[in-house]
């Protein structure tokens, strides 16, 4: 695997570009999507880019637009600071053609075809409904689980409403619940590619009495005969319904492309005549063969398949990581980001230290670590007492209690978190004191990043820092309506609506709104007339907070 050269790299064919974090990965993309609008002379509508959330398609576009609008500037005026842009003007005999391509790109850039996959291929049953042999007005509901939920109770109340009472109770102790079945459900519902072993099986519910050997196989049965309820229910269901799921996008797309007369694959080829395919390391099976159907091995067309194989390693991203190294054995041309304009030198340093010092550092050969270099740029770098010296990062490892016993996870967490919030409060400490300096200002709690795993783990070290004084904001995926400040603003009207219900009111005055303690309350309780005193303080002061803040 070559590094990639971004200004001679053949654009033609199929290529796959691995991208470690912080290696310029979106602008590798707008860069060569530069050049198939200068070089190739595509419109932007003949251009597909694929990625995998709103997010990424969001800054995509926003980035690639920024690039051309660099360009057009830099062709117009003939020079720019920007090396890359500056070695196309260099190359490119016919300026003025290049800068109209430019100007045209960008004036037509609302249609540029940038989409999530989802996206995508919506896009294409929709434009293709002869070819693909789908319907024009089919719902697409986004959220499948009510429908899932629906089968898989209907199984259960089928096949163990019925049966002896021990075997139902025996489903229930080894975890399989219609619960259970939906996560099933959930996590492999329609998906051709996959096979359910054992093979199917008839279902048979013991009689008379029930040993552990006859429970045991009918559990297994019992689970093996959901899949195939699931194949025959789900269709039907959807099609009496007239609704798609986003995974049917997906499959329908791909039995398009993969049918006997192989007629859409070529004409979505002629449409998009190069692609990007974006964080390609969170595919499928599915996706994968959409694409290697559409852009087969072998054809010219550039295609692009960007991705770090590194993150494909987590289950939470949903991605299948033997997908994504089957693409990467099929025939390609390799090329690898080496620069890293992210992070500081010493800490990518210590990184390549951390790993290269192992075999297959991520539990497959397949998947090796890159070292990078960090790129050549002007940096504010972190100092302590004017060194920049300081250990790149350190290991904390959790001790044990008095006893020699490991500590329990609640013990954990608070242990954890308490330890934090204390090294952040020393590092902000440090910067007050002008010795902890990013170039020339001392450290801010803006400058410091504490990632967990979960929400609900964020919420503790924010409590943990808000004992200490220091500000902080918790940025998550949760649902606004679902967060710890809704239910709190909830509580507060509640009172406002209903200031006679007493649950309510001392509900809305023990939140962090307000602030009030369980002594506090207590207080309260022993005066009645200092009670309603405190509420309609505490009311008129979220009030004016609230209008000033307006």
């Amino acid at each position: 695997m070559s590094p990639l050269d971004l200004l001679n790299t053949p654009i033609a064919g199929r290529n796959l570009i691995e991208a470690s974090a912080g290696t310029g990965k979106t602008f590798a993309i707008a860069a060569l999507y530069l050049r198939l609008v200068l070089e190739q002379h595509l419109p932007v509508e003949q251009i597909l880019v694929v990625t995998f959330t709103e997010a990424a398609t969001k800054e995509l576009r926003e980035r690639i637009r920024r690039r051309l609008t660099e360009a057009e500037e830099a062709f117009g005026q003939g020079t720019s600071t920007d090396p890359f842009l500056m070695c196309l003007i260099g190359r490119i005999t016919d300026r003025s053609a290049a800068g109209q391509a430019l100007t045209n790109a960008l004036r037509s850039f609302d249609e540029a075809a940038i989409f999530t996959i989802h996206g995508f291929c919506q896009r294409m049953l929709q434009e293709n409904p002869f070819e693909s042999g789908s319907l024009y007005d089919t719902e697409l509901v986004t959220d499948e689980r009510p429908i899932l939920r629906q089968i898989a109770a209907d199984y259960w109340r089928t096949h163990c409403y019925n049966a002896p009472s021990a075997l139902a109770r025996t489903a229930i102790e080894a975890g399989l619940t219609p619960e259970a079945l939906l996560e099933l459900a959930s996590r492999h519902a329609g998906n051709p590619l996959i096979r359910i072993l054992p093979e199917p099986q008839a279902m048979v519910t013991p009689q008379g009495g029930v040993d552990c050997d006859h429970a045991e196989k009918w559990l297994l049965a019992l689970k093996r005969g959901f899949f195939d309820y699931l194949a025959a229910e789900l269709p039907k269901r959807k099609g009496k319904k007239n609704i798609r799921f986003f995974q049917d996008l997906l499959l329908d797309l791909h039995a398009a492309v993969q049918a006997a007369d192989y007629s859409l694959a070529p004409m979505i080829r002629e449409h998009y005549r190069a692609a990007l395919i974006d964080e390609f390391q969170d595919t499928d099976p599915i996706q994968f063969r959409i694409f290697d159907r559409i852009y087969p091995a072998g054809d010219t067309t550039p295609f692009f398949l960007i991705g770090d194989p590194k993150q494909a390693i987590y289950s939470f991203r949903g991605a299948d990581i033997f997908a994504y190294l089957d693409a990467a054995k099929s025939p390609l041309v390799g090329h690898s980001l080496g620069e890293n304009w992210r992070s500081e030198p010493r800490l990518i340093q210590a990184v390549n230290g951390l790993f290269s010092s192992r075999i297959a550092p991520f539990g497959m050969e397949e998947i090796q670590f890159h070292q990078v270099t960090p790129a050549e740029r002007e940096r504010e770098l972190l100092t302590l007492d004017g060194r920049e010296d300081a250990a790149p990062f350190r290991f904390w490892f959790a001790g044990r209690r008095e006893t020699g016993k490991p500590i329990n996870k609640g013990d954990a967490w608070q242990m954890l978190t308490d330890a934090v919030a204390g090294e952040i409060s020393q590092l902000l400490h440090d910067g007050a004191e002008g010795r902890l300096c990013i170039g020339n200002r001392p450290i801010a709690p803006g400058d410091i990043a504490v990632l967990v795993r979960a929400n609900r783990q964020a919420r503790l070290v924010q409590r943990a820092l808000s004992r200490l004084g220091i500000p902080s904001v918790v940025c998550s995926a949760g649902n606004l309506f679902e967060s710890a400040e809704a239910r709190e603003v909830l509580h507060f009207l509640a009172a406002v609506a209903d200031p006679a219900n007493e649950r309510q009111v001392r509900a809305a005055l023990v939140t962090d709104l307000l602030g009030l303690s369980g002594d506090d309350l207590a207080a309260i309780g022993e005066n009645e007339h200092g009670g309603r005193q405190c509420w309609r303080n505490s009311a008129v002061t979220m009030t004016s907070g609230r209008r000033a803040a307006a």
